[in-house]
C-alpha cells in the first residue's frame, strides 16, 4: 500500500463466526519517497460499515518482519462510531510549544535531509507494517452480520 497511489487502497469484508473469533490483516504501508520533503504519508484505517458498533478493531505498528517484528500496539477498542478511527501520519508539520528551549518542529511536510539545519525536521523512511485485529465489540450482542474494513495511505 504505497502513499502515492490511492488505487492501492484496501477494503475488507468480514463476518466473525463466534464470540472470540478475530480476523486480522497485515499491510505494508510503504512511503515511496522518504527523502523529499512534500511527505505524504497518513495511514487511515476506519470501518465503512459496523452495524449497530457490533466490532472493533486493534492496531499494531511493525518495522521488520510483520508477525515477529518490533512494535506495539498503537489503539485499541475502535469502533467507528463518532469518529473513532485510527490515523498514523507525518504529512504535516508542527512548532514545538513556547516553554521549548530552542526552535523545534515536527511532523515531515517540509523535512529536509542530512546535514539537517535550523529546526526543520529530518526525513525518514516510515515504512512498516500495520497488524489489524478486528474482533467483536465488548459490549456488543453477537449476530451474522458483516463489516466493511477500509485501509489507505495518502
Amino acid at each position: 500500500m504505497h502513499d502515492n497511489d490511492s488505487s492501492d487502497d484496501i477494503t475488507v469484508t468480514g463476518r466473525l463466526s463466534a464470540n472470540g473469533d478475530v480476523d486480522y490483516y497485515y499491510v505494508l504501508a510503504v512511503d515511496d519517497n522518504p527523502t523529499l520533503p512534500q511527505e505524504n504519508f497518513h495511514v487511515d484505517i476506519q470501518f465503512t460499515d459496523n452495524p449497530n458498533a457490533e466490532f472493533a478493531f486493534d492496531v499494531w505498528r511493525r518495522t521488520g518482519n510483520p508477525c515477529t517484528g518490533t512494535g506495539s500496539i498503537l489503539c485499541s477498542d475502535a469502533t467507528g462510531v463518532d469518529g473513532d478511527i485510527f490515523e498514523w501520519f507525518v504529512d504535516f508539520q508542527g512548532d514545538c510549544d513556547d516553554a521549548s528551549p530552542q526552535p523545534c518542529s515536527w511532523g515531515e511536510l517540509n523535512c529536509i535531509n542530512a546535514p539537517r539545519t535550523g529546526d526543520a525536521p529530518a526525513c525518514s523512511d516510515n515504512t512498516a507494517y500495520f497488524v489489524v485485529a478486528v474482533k467483536r465489540a465488548s459490549t456488543a450482542i453477537p449476530s451474522c452480520a458483516s463489516y466493511t474494513l477500509q485501509i489507505r495511505n495518502e
